[in-house]
């Protein structure tokens, strides 16, 4: 893992701070996340909900996501993001986990 993937999972780390609630360590799955995945799943912690252009447009412009309609359904697929009506929002599941005090890590 290069130093720029690794100093992205570590601000993911602290934007999370928690568990999965399905067994699965949110540790686990940002460690096998790839640079453009690590960014996105940043992006969406930071905005809850984006519309798809918008996304996908300040994804490229901004944040030097390379193919990012392809990271986020790779994320989508993880569970990470869910696609709404024209929009991406981070999904419930991750929501919940931020709001639960039994799984911060500490």
């Amino acid at each position: 893992m290069n130093r720029k993937v690794t100093l992205m999972s570590g601000l993911i780390y602290y934007n999370l701070g928690i568990l999965l609630g399905m067994d699965i360590k949110v540790k686990d799955v940002i460690d096998n996340l790839s640079r453009d995945e690590a960014i996105t799943l940043n992006y969406f912690i930071r905005y809850r909900s984006v519309g798809e252009l918008v996304a996908l447009k300040e994804l490229k412009a901004l944040y030097g996501v390379q193919e990012p309609a392809k990271v986020i359904n790779r994320l989508v697929s993880k569970g990470l993001i869910k696609r709404g009506i024209g929009c991406y929002n981070i999904s419930e599941e991750l929501i919940k986990a931020l709001k639960n005090e039994k799984t911060c890590l500490r």
